[in-house]
């Protein structure tokens, strides 16, 4: 097995952990974080001692800038260091091309990865390092918390998804302009970026208001409201999976990884909403329920 089905196993593997969590407590009790983690509930679960080893939620903070050193240095040893033979090596490794060496070329095969997967790349880094700034200076965490196993899930994501995506064999194919078939890929990379832009802008606009909705009420929490608080329950997740479909778009929708990792993003998010739209009937079941949109991700759809 290449190192491309490896990657993609990992994240088939998340994914049907994140689907898990809908019928085991116990997943539960490690994947769940902030208001929708139940500490009563889960000192009555089997295995309470390990579920209770928790961390403050604005540890999130620190996987955000771990993940924005890491990415920013593949980026720019991509974009400047391709050349470099310990860099051919790591390329060959991802590719599973075996490396051929002597003593003239220490590489015969050089890999060349193409730009618009170095557009990727300074995309995601981009959205690690505002995700860093906003867990900061903006999002208010107050004393919530989650297992420690939700903080090294963050770290396993952001530090495996570039990997990934240089592994697959399209990142390595270098499109010619003036072939006329390329048409279409031109097409998904203009709507993959546009794509980026919307989402990144509704998310940092959304995760700005729920902040400070929630100062505004000492930090209790509230049914936040605008923009697109008012169509549906959990817009940051909505916009976290827009955003991933936008990075698949970027690599011109032939980056096979890129929908493997998406489909593991769309899945915990959609766990994550489903979770925390409960824990909104819950909490607001009373005056306030007439608030709540009723849609959790999609309007008109769920």
């Amino acid at each position: 097995m290449d190192v491309n089905a490896l990657w993609k196993l990992l994240w088939v593997a998340l994914s049907g952990g994140a689907l898990v969590t809908l019928k085991s407590a116990f997943v539960q009790g490690l994947a769940l974080t902030g208001k929708a983690r139940a500490s009563a509930a889960i000192a009555q679960l089997p295995g309470a001692a390990l579920l209770q080893i928790e961390i403050r939620k604005s540890w999130w903070t620190w996987f955000y800038l771990l993940g924005t050193l890491h990415n920013a240095t593949i980026m720019l040893l991509v974009l400047f260091a391709q050349d470099n033979p310990l860099i051919q090596a790591l390329l060959h490794v991802l590719q599973s091309v075996p490396v051929e060496t002597d003593k003239e070329a220490p590489i015969q095969h050089v890999i060349g990865i193409n730009r618009d997967v170095i557009v990727f790349l300074s995309m995601f880094t981009f959205h690690n390092a505002r995700r860093f700034m906003e867990s900061l200076l903006i999002t208010e965490f107050g004393d919530s918390k989650m297992h420690i196993g939700g903080f090294v899930l963050g770290c396993i994501h952001y530090l495996c998804v570039a990997l990934a995506v240089l592994s697959d064999p399209d990142a390595a194919i270098n499109y010619d302009d003036s072939d006329g078939s390329l048409l279409l890929r031109r097409v998904s990379i203009s709507l993959g970026t546009i794509l980026f832009v919307v989402a990144t802008y509704h998310q940092a606009l959304c995760n700005y208001l729920i902040a400070t909705q929630k100062r505004r009420h000492h930090n209790r929490h509230v049914i936040p409201h605008g923009d697109w608080f008012d169509y549906v329950r959990c817009p940051l997740y909505s916009t976290e999976i827009l955003l991933y479909v936008a990075f698949a778009l970027v690599t011109g929708g032939h980056n096979s990884m890129q929908y493997f990792i998406c489909a593991w993003v769309a899945t915990n998010q959609c766990v994550s909403a489903k979770f925390n739209s409960d824990w909104y009937d819950t909490k607001f079941r009373n005056e306030q329920k007439g608030k709540l949109s009723k849609w959790k991700l999609c309007p008109g759809v769920w």
